[in-house]
Parts: structure tokens; C-alpha cells; sequence
């Protein structure tokens, strides 16, 4: 700052410096905005390890200020959420799709939660019935615990890495069900296996 600005403000009461600086910052706007960037950038490491610094000093104080904030600010967040989504419709759900299509390919457990999904929809349509609570309902079970009761009778060559050498076969057929009743209860985890794909397809509607 010149000199002649500093002695200027000198002479000022607290008053007219607050006005003062407020003029200043109103006429400068792009010189201050200028400033502040390059000042930013010539002390940028030093600023990310003060604020990574204070995070680290600071999660419980932090995270309460964020909870709190969220606490006092539920319709405003809730507005500006349905916006945002609302404008980024397209990008939404490109990154949705690119998310899935990398959890699918490194994700056992959501592969085998998006094939079971996809399953009991595509049963339900066929019977033209409306499927009654969530697919993990169905299955009278939690993912993990459907999931380990598969792995419990893989055969020596299974894993999930070649899943598609092997499908998740329904023991008594899904097109057994003559009512919503008891397709129900063929969703059950119990009722499933793995099987050699090639045996699963030549299987169709039968019981082995």
C-alpha cells in the first residue's frame, strides 16, 4: 500500500476508516481480486498445510459446525439440491452410469446385488405381477449373508472373478410360481446356487 495511504488512514478515526476501506474495496474491486489470487498463489502449500492442519486439529469442532449447518439450513439445501439436479440432469446420470459400471466390474458384492435386482424384476414382469418390498426383503436376508451362503458352495473353480462361467441359479424355478405368494418365497437365499452356466440354461424350468 503507497505511504500516502497509510498516513491518510493514520489521521482517520475508526469511523472513517471503515468508510474508507469500504470506498477503497468498492473502487478496486478487480485490482484487490487481482491481488488476492496472485497472494494465493505465492503462498498456496503453505495455506493447504494450514488448512489440512486445522482439519486434522479441528474434526469433532468441524464436523458439529457441518451437522449443525445442515440442521439450520434443510429447506434451503433441499431447494438447491433439486435445482442443481434439475439443471445437471445429463451428468447426473452419465457419472450414475460410469459409477455403476465400475462398482459392476470391481465390486463383487454390488454385482451380485445388480444381478439379483435385475432378476426379480424381470420375474415379476413376466408374471405380470407387481413385486411387493425391496429384493433384499425377499431374499429373508441381508447382501453379505445371501452372498457368503453362495460362496459357501462354490466348487473348487468358482469365484466371483469368473462369475459368468457360473450363474446364480433359483433350485426350484422362479417359473414354478403360480402365484406372487409363492414366487415370494423362491426369492428366499436358500433357494439359491451356483451353477455352471452351461448346466443353468439347459436346466430351464426344471428341478434337478
Amino acid at each position: 500500500m503507497h505511504w500516502g495511504i497509510i498516513l491518510i488512514k493514520i489521521m482517520m478515526n475508526k469511523e472513517e476508516r471503515k468508510a474508507y476501506n469500504k470506498q477503497y474495496g468498492s473502487d478496486n474491486k478487480e485490482k484487490q481480486k487481482e491481488y488476492q489470487k496472485q497472494w494465493y498463489q505465492d503462498n498456496k502449500e503453505r495455506i493447504l498445510e494450514q488448512t489440512k492442519q486445522y482439519r486434522l486439529d479441528n474434526k469433532e469442532k468441524i464436523s458439529e459446525r457441518k451437522k449443525q449447518y445442515r440442521l439450520d439450513n434443510k429447506e434451503r439445501i433441499k431447494e438447491y439440491q433439486k435445482e442443481y439436479n434439475l439443471d445437471n440432469k445429463e451428468r447426473i446420470r452419465e457419472q450414475s452410469n460410469q459409477y455403476q459400471k465400475e462398482q459392476y466390474h470391481s465390486d463383487p458384492l454390488f454385482k451380485f446385488k445388480m444381478n439379483c435386482r435385475s432378476r426379480t424384476r424381470q420375474a415379476f414382469k413376466q408374471k405380470s405381477w407387481k413385486k411387493n418390498g425391496g429384493t433384499e426383503k425377499l431374499l429373508g436376508c441381508d447382501w453379505k449373508t445371501a452372498m457368503n451362503h453362495i460362496e459357501k458352495q462354490f466348487e473348487p473353480w468358482m469365484n466371483w472373478d469368473n462369475h459368468g462361467e457360473w450363474e446364480i441359479d433359483h433350485i426350484i424355478p422362479l417359473g414354478k410360481a403360480n402365484t406372487k405368494e409363492e414366487m415370494n418365497l423362491l426369492f428366499n437365499y436358500k433357494n439359491l446356487q451356483p451353477l455352471l452356466a452351461e448346466d443353468n440354461r439347459k436346466k430351464g424350468d426344471r428341478i434337478l
